[in-house]
């Protein structure tokens, strides 16, 4: 008899915790999602363009095919726009190079393709540059001047 009353009497305190709870709203389970980075992709046919971005985007070099092993991009800038976060090729010859933007101003974007050449065969031998800008404009309101 001790037994059932415990169970029954504590099936009566979590249903009135449960009636509060909900009455008060703590008892709703909310999933939180975390921002989505936005990204600027760049790939070959973006050779010889200019691109916006905004702080805080990222940068995403992708170079492939074309009978070409790619070089990861490397950044050339006068400050620090773009931050290098990871780079890499593969035995196919592509290479993925990512930035962050860190900062506004103009930064330089270049990297390589040199020819894949099958073995013991003759081959040209080249270099092709790839090239683009990525321009990242103020856009932080201004502070109003009082006065």
């Amino acid at each position: 008899m001790r037994t059932r009353f415990s169970v029954f009497g504590l099936g009566v305190v979590v249903s009135a915790l449960v009636a509060v709870s909900g009455a008060t709203g703590i008892a709703a389970a909310t999933t939180v999602t975390p921002p989505v980075a936005r990204k600027v992709t760049l790939t070959f046919a973006s050779d010889g363009t200019t691109v916006l971005a905004t702080k805080g985007e990222q940068v995403v070099v992708k170079l492939s095919g074309h009978g070409l092993r790619w070089s990861p991009a490397q950044a050339i800038q006068t400050t620090p726009v773009l931050r290098l976060v990871s780079e890499g090729t593969t035995t196919t010859g592509a290479s993925i190079t990512v930035f962050q933007v860190v900062n506004y101003g103009t930064a330089e974007l270049d990297a390589t393709g040199t020819s894949i050449c099958p073995t013991a065969k003759a081959c040209p031998t080249f270099v092709l540059l790839w090239h683009a800008s990525v321009v990242v404009p103020v856009v932080d309101p201004p502070t109003p001047v009082t006065g």
